[in-house]
């Protein structure tokens, strides 16, 4: 078969024949894959950075959508999602034309979603809901700051806030990236240097998902008591000032 194979870090991975995944273990399943991620978390491991480094070379590709051709015969010709149980990381990944994965790391998807789409939803998706609903628990008639919010998390971010009844400012880098912000948003806001805010002390919750320093500069923005939800990375600096309750 076809497969992307990574020969060395901080380089881009060859196409070429590799042999087929071996017969499925106990617990395991053949994968025919139609459509591949390129994840934030597959570039990152490709460099050759990140805390896990698998032997190389290895096949990359943390997610991914296919039929299930081997293995359980209940799972025969079933539709899935490929996501976890070490696929892309501790074992070769969904970027080949097959790949072995443990059954827990399958989900049925419907025949009739596209194979682009239900490969790459997951992750921003899940991200952004457990952002505003289980750690944000953003309600009806708060107003809510999304940085980021023409990227895959944020854009999500902005329509699930939204829904929630929130009025919701989002916030871009550029007005390149403000065309791309989802119509969900009540208003969009162009902050072309990290330390300006334009919206003084109304932020009842901040989304952020850029990271950086990000959240100690739209700390200012946030009415007292209010929620900051970090979905980036920023540096500790050596003193924040929070919001008084």
């Amino acid at each position: 078969m076809i497969a992307a194979r990574l020969h060395a870090w901080d380089t881009a991975p060859d196409l070429e024949e590799t042999a087929f995944p071996g017969p499925p273990r106990e617990g395991e399943v053949i994968v025919e894959v139609e459509a591949a991620a390129v994840t934030h978390l597959d570039l990152t491991v490709m460099t050759g950075t990140f805390t896990h480094r698998p032997a190389l070379p290895f096949t990359p590709g943390t997610a991914g959508v296919g039929t299930v051709v081997e293995g359980d015969a209940a799972l025969l010709g079933r539709r899935v999602l490929v996501r976890g149980g070490g696929i892309g990381l501790d074992r070769d990944g969904t970027w080949a034309e097959r790949v072995g994965v443990p059954v827990d790391a399958i989900r049925e998807v419907p025949r009739e979603t596209d194979a682009a789409l239900a490969a790459t939803c997951y992750s921003p998706m899940t991200t952004a809901w457990a952002a505003v609903e289980a750690v944000g628990r953003i309600r009806e008639g708060e107003r809510v700051l999304v940085t980021g919010a023409a990227g895959a998390v944020g854009s999500l971010c902005v329509q699930l806030a939204a829904r929630a009844g929130a009025y919701v400012v989002a916030v871009v880098r550029d007005g390149a990236a403000a065309g791309a912000v989802p119509d969900a948003a009540h208003e969009v806001l162009v902050r072309p240097a990290a330390a300006e805010v334009t919206v003084e002390g109304e932020a009842d919750v901040l989304l952020d998902t850029v990271g950086g320093d990000t959240v100690p500069s739209f700390l200012g923005a946030m009415r007292p008591g209010g929620r900051a939800v970090l979905i980036g990375t920023w540096p500790v600096p050596r003193s924040v000032s929070t919001c008084p309750r």
